[in-house]
């Protein structure tokens, strides 16, 4: 069978075409891999940079409560005068909502708030905790006070005796209104995200939506990224419905304690390859609409050439 001139130049012409929309599939394909491969590391270092900052407030947060176990208003068991120091401490500090010292049975002796009211920790997992890490600081888990009705995560650490025992402790509650407000402060990209939870999962600061979120427990479905054993990246579907790349700071890793993660929103991150993607396609198609043209003209316009010269 005997092809036309119109079909040989247009199989010609689809021989062309065909490889240049492999070369541009493979091409996408390439620069979408390298994409998501830099969002993971992007994601991965903005939780690194951001564990690293939670890490310096806390270790602030610790320097403060060892300089107030030691101090003479505390060892001199003066209420008073152990409630003025508490006061003065707590004014040049906004990220603690409240400082307080405890003896070993878990009742307040003083409190910075000047209050007088009696707390008593001794049935909160802090208590515990504190008793059974003397020497370093002990970060609890999302708590509701009971003598002030804010929310809170307890920071604490041990008073040792001469004896090596445990007198008390000096505790502080990370204030949640100040974190909040440091998040929303903080730069954030386009619809990316920012969550700080504690090792079971309840979130204590959240950046977008934290009237919506915070003191919330994270899905089940991500709560193994709470209880990793190392830091990672991972894409999910957020709980605001966002597909985002999010890098993760487990809770068993440093600051411990809490678990961290920073999200990147994908279709933010690849929304100028798309529009790259969608000029390139356009063109192709336009240059493919163009060469079949030809090859139909071709074969019409050797014809009329044909009668005029007869």
């Amino acid at each position: 069978m005997r092809m036309t001139l119109g079909s040989r130049l247009l199989m010609i012409t689809a021989a062309g075409i065909v490889p240049m929309f492999a070369i541009l599939g493979y091409n996408e394909y390439s620069v979408r891999q390298a994409r998501y491969l830099e969002l993971h590391q992007l994601a991965g270092a903005a939780a690194q940079q951001a564990a690293l900052e939670i890490e310096r407030l806390l270790s602030g947060a610790e320097n403060v409560l060892k300089a107030v176990s030691v101090s003479s208003a505390v060892e001199s068991q003066d209420v008073a005068a152990c409630t003025r120091y508490l006061a003065d401490i707590k004014g040049q500090i906004p990220e603690l909502s409240v400082i307080a010292v405890y003896g070993a049975d878990g009742v307040s002796r003083c409190r910075s708030d000047t209050s007088q009211a009696i707390s008593d920790l001794s049935d909160r997992p802090v208590y515990k905790d504190v008793l059974a890490s003397p020497g370093r600081l002990v970060v609890g888990d999302y708590t509701i006070s009971r003598t002030t009705g804010r929310a809170g995560v307890p920071l604490a650490f041990a008073i040792p005796a001469s004896d090596g025992a445990i007198r008390g402790f000096v505790a502080a509650a990370l204030d949640l209104d100040w974190l909040s407000q440091t998040l929303k402060a903080r730069q954030i990209a386009k619809n990316g995200s920012l969550t700080i939870a504690d090792k079971h999962g309840v979130i204590i600061a959240r950046e977008p939506l934290p009237e919506r979120f915070v003191g919330t427990r994270i899905p089940e479905t991500f709560l193994r990224l709470v209880n990793a054993d190392d830091a990672g990246s991972e894409e999910v579907v957020s709980q605001d419905g966002t597909r985002r790349i999010i890098g993760y700071i487990p809770a068993s890793v440093p600051p411990v304690g809490l678990y961290l993660s920073v999200g990147i929103a994908v279709d933010q991150a690849f929304a100028e390859i798309d529009r790259g993607s969608i000029r390139a396609g356009v063109i192709a198609l336009a240059a493919s609409a163009i060469s079949a043209k030809a090859g139909w003209l071709k074969p019409s316009l050797s014809g009329r050439m044909q009668i005029t010269v007869l």
